[in-house]
């Protein structure tokens, strides 16, 4: 909340020893300015790819952690108008504040988003805006980009339920550009789990965090993991599901945080796995009798 003006104060001693000092020093008034705040505005945020290489430009940034000479402000959700009690030239940094796994109660600053760094003069009562652009950082490694345009790599191998439950490339199931995945439930086909053809290494030798990206439309609900493997070998000795969504008429942005999964799951190589399922009532019966999920845009991140 913005903060007025110090009010003018006059110092008042009943003992005579307090009066005397405070005519000694002089009975000023408070600095009119010291408790005036400068403004920083943010009104919206958006990410720039490179699209070859990085896929997507589309995000779900909720809120912007701020940073005023290195020492944290606060967490804002976007847009807002943040005080800074500082004047002049100050260095303020911005990080880029994500959900995990879709959870408002999980608020994270996403470590792949490079923060934004700006140098505003900052003037007592004045409003600064900006509008923040992030990229992904230069040491990040995309293990997987999926946006179902040129191939299928991801969830066709089936665990447990029907090949027609298998993910399909169409153009009904795209949030952008021609394709997207779908899979489709049915009563005759009412649960699926699958799997990644493709395996993955090595995710975690240059630091803790692996997330994966995606946008998602569904009629049922979904949730994500991984599946262990000794290399060499194509028996799983281990999964372990993280989260997942829950049915959205809307497409959604989410990034789940694989990062406890990859260091607890047994094995070196590991698959991205799902499962999904009709969304059923209390007594087991099925809400519908077909449910359409849909997902593009995925991307496993990790650091070189």
């Amino acid at each position: 909340m913005r903060k007025t003006t110090a009010q003018k104060s006059r110092i008042c001693f009943q003992w005579p020893m307090l009066w005397l000092l405070a005519t000694a020093m002089g009975c000023g008034e408070v600095n009119p300015k010291a408790d005036i705040p400068s403004y920083v505005h943010v009104d919206r945020v958006s990410v720039t790819t490179m699209n070859a290489s990085q896929g997507s430009s589309s995000a779900n940034i909720t809120e912007a952690w701020l940073f005023v000479d290195d020492q944290f402000q606060g967490a804002y959700d976007i847009p807002f108008t943040a005080p800074i009690l500082m004047g002049g030239p100050t260095r303020v940094r911005m990080e880029a504040g994500i959900r995990d796994n879709g959870i408002s109660a999980t608020p994270e600053i996403y470590p792949f988003y490079e923060p934004v760094a700006l140098e505003p003069n900052l003037e007592p009562d004045r409003t600064d805006s900006f509008s923040l652009s992030f990229r992904y950082r230069e040491d990040t490694k995309f293990a997987l980009l999926e946006n179902y345009e040129t191939g299928l790599t991801v969830f066709q191998e089936v665990i447990t339920g029907s090949s027609e439950n298998r993910l399909v490339a169409r153009s009904e199931a795209a949030f952008e550009g021609q394709m997207g995945g779908l899979i489709e439930l049915t009563e005759a086909a009412p649960a699926a789990e699958l799997a990644s053809t493709r395996r993955f290494r090595d995710l975690q030798t240059s630091g803790i965090p692996v997330y994966l990206e995606m946008n998602y439309r569904s009629e049922a609900p979904v949730q994500f993991g991984v599946l262990g493997f000794n290399s060499g070998s194509e028996i799983p000795v281990d999964a372990r599901y993280v989260a997942g969504f829950r049915p959205s008429d809307e497409w959604k942005k989410i990034y789940f945080n694989l990062s406890e999964a990859v260091a607890n799951t047994d094995g070196d190589e590991y698959k991205l796995i799902l499962q999904t399922s009709l969304p059923t009532r209390n007594d087991g019966t099925y809400t519908r009798n077909s449910a359409k999920v849909c997902i593009d845009n995925l991307k496993l991140l990790h650091f070189k």
